[in-house]
């Protein structure tokens, strides 16, 4: 019987507890029976035939074992998280849980790319401003060997133009 098929029956046994047993049970305890449950037509429970005569699946005494020292024990396990099958997630939940990682992942190896070429970018283009200054600095020191005559005819405004 799978896990989620004994599941089932316990919530089939839980359904014939008295009210006053039936509230001392965590109701995240009931809430996780009820989101994780299969139902099965092949699972019955006779409230009239008691629980040793009737076909009960190992893992749903187990459940139940673990569900009745919770009830017992409720400083423990408010403390502490238990690691029994209760607090495990679905298979089908650690998939969607890997696949929205894998997917988080490789947004954040994009963004690290685009991060790294913005970067190069910038490092090319402080190279490159850099350089332009040097030639206009050269520029303006050839101009300046030039007489003041060719200066002030061919270079009009010849300050305000500078790169500086």
């Amino acid at each position: 019987m799978t896990k989620e098929k004994s599941l089932y029956q316990v919530k089939l046994i839980l359904d014939y507890l008295p009210n006053e047993e039936y509230d001392k049970i965590p109701e995240e305890t009931i809430k996780y029976i009820e989101e994780n449950m299969e139902y099965s037509d092949d699972v019955k429970i006779n409230p009239d035939i008691p629980l040793e005569n009737q076909n009960i699946d190992d893992k749903t005494y187990d459940f139940l074992e673990k569900i009745i020292k919770r009830i017992e024990n409720p400083q423990q396990y408010d403390n502490s998280k238990d690691n029994s099958s209760e607090e495990e997630l679905p298979r089908e939940k650690l998939i969607e849980l890997l696949e929205k990682y894998k997917a988080e992942n490789t947004k954040v190896n994009k963004a690290k790319e685009l991060l790294e070429e913005y970067k190069s970018a910038l490092e090319k283009k402080d190279k490159e401003i850099i350089e332009l200054k040097r030639i206009n600095q050269d520029l303006y020191n050839s101009i300046k060997k030039c007489p003041k005559i060719f200066r002030k005819i061919l270079f009009k405004n010849f300050e305000k133009k500078l790169l500086k």
